[in-house]
């Protein structure tokens, strides 16, 4: 919080006196959580976006609010629907293994050959 006082000093002036990281919401494959929940119908999820939120979410939001108002998304979402989670994912043996791998290979390149040793 210091630096960062130092390097913006007018956060003086606005009271800010404490400096949250809050909890992550990594997904077993690093990718944002979209769509209808297949288990309540109309119950849409925008989730697990990694520590990028601030930059996807303005995207994600319309991306959502377009799904919801046309009963269907304007865009490819395979790589982030909800639909590709499997139940044996909410174990928490497979998430206590999973999230360890997943953290490592956040700011990692991602190449399409390499696959997840866990689970």
């Amino acid at each position: 919080l210091e630096k960062a006082m130092n390097r913006v000093p007018r956060c003086l002036e606005v009271g800010m006196s404490k400096f949250f990281c809050g909890p992550e919401s990594f997904t077993p494959d690093l990718a944002p959580v979209v769509g209808e929940s297949p288990e309540l119908k109309n119950y849409f999820v925008a989730a697990g976006l990694n520590s990028v939120g601030i930059l996807q979410g303005p995207g994600v939001g319309r991306l959502v609010a377009h799904w919801i108002l046309n009963g269907q998304p304007d865009m490819d979402v395979t790589g982030i629907n909800i639909d590709r989670l499997h139940k044996y994912q909410a174990n928490p043996k497979y998430r206590a293994h999973r999230v360890v791998e997943s953290l490592g290979m956040v700011y990692k390149a991602h190449y399409p050959t390499v696959s997840n040793e866990t689970a």
